[in-house]
């Protein structure tokens, strides 16, 4: 379950402050990056949606291999996790992190 340490990214103790571009460790950029870091400029969350990836076998959905925020905007995508307790009942029914997103950030781009 090492995907749900992105979670920390939005922790206060990440210390992020401003425009945030995160990017997959295996994610290959092909060309500019300008429109997808300039969607980190503003109020809301961006990432990548599922409907045109095949690997994902649903649409609608997110994938959090990119995302885009303005810190420290979207804590408390960190702070339910770190409840007392919540990390583990909540990885026992959510099966990974970009479904917990979908759960806490409604409309992203």
């Amino acid at each position: 379950k090492a995907w749900w340490l992105k979670a920390y990214l939005f922790s206060d103790t990440a210390n992020l402050t401003g425009p945030v571009l995160y990017l997959d460790l295996d994610t290959v950029v092909c060309g500019d990056l300008s429109k997808i870091a300039a969607l980190a400029s503003g109020s809301r969350f961006a990432t990548l949606g599922t409907a045109a990836m095949r690997n994902e076998n649903r649409s609608g959905g997110y994938n959090s291999s990119v995302m885009a925020w303005t810190a420290p905007l979207y804590s408390e995508i960190w702070a339910l996790l770190n409840e007392p307790g919540a990390y583990e009942v909540i990885t026992n029914c959510v099966y990974k992190f970009d479904h917990w997103l979908e759960m806490v950030i409604e409309d992203a781009r």
